[in-house]
């Protein structure tokens, strides 16, 4: 509905259903509009968490991978700091090169990122063996970046 539609079927005036939205918090109809549809969605999409996964079930089991998945990227965002983000992305885009050291099961997980940052044109470099990581650690130069430095060096 526009706000015109709104105001009509309420039965009130469209300066009315625009006093409405600012004392909601939004900047006018539009806004609340579009803060209106983000709830819908996340209501529906919200998805009790479990961890039972059968075959029985494949459609109910697809929909717990997916909430396990949505849950565990909200507490993962829950634990970003945006100052030290915000100082780890300069870092990264003004840095000569950046290593991404790994050791085990997260050595596929460098391997990615090395991959991906290429691909954004970002220089990038891992390896699968930790005494290859160090080796190249210690030849790093101010203004190169890897995430095991004390101080990520810029």
């Amino acid at each position: 509905m526009t706000i015109g539609e709104l105001a009509e079927a309420c039965g009130t005036s469209v300066a009315t259903v625009s006093r409405f939205c600012k004392k909601c918090n939004v900047d006018g109809f539009h806004h609340l509009k579009i803060g209106l549809a983000k709830e819908i969605v996340e209501s529906e999409t919200s998805q009790p968490v479990s961890n039972t996964i059968s075959r029985d079930d494949i459609g109910q089991s697809l929909q717990n991978i997916l909430a396990n998945k949505i849950e565990e990227l909200r507490q993962t965002i829950s634990y970003i700091d945006e100052e030290t983000l915000n100082t780890v992305l300069d870092g990264i885009r003004n840095a000569g090169i950046v290593q991404l050291v790994a050791v085990g099961n997260t050595i596929p997980v460098a391997l990615d990122g090395e991959f991906k940052l290429s691909q954004i044109g970002i220089r990038a470099v891992s390896g699968t063996i930790w005494e290859t990581q160090m080796s190249f650690a210690l030849s790093l130069k101010p203004g190169d970046v890897t995430p095991k430095q004390p101080s990520i060096l810029f």
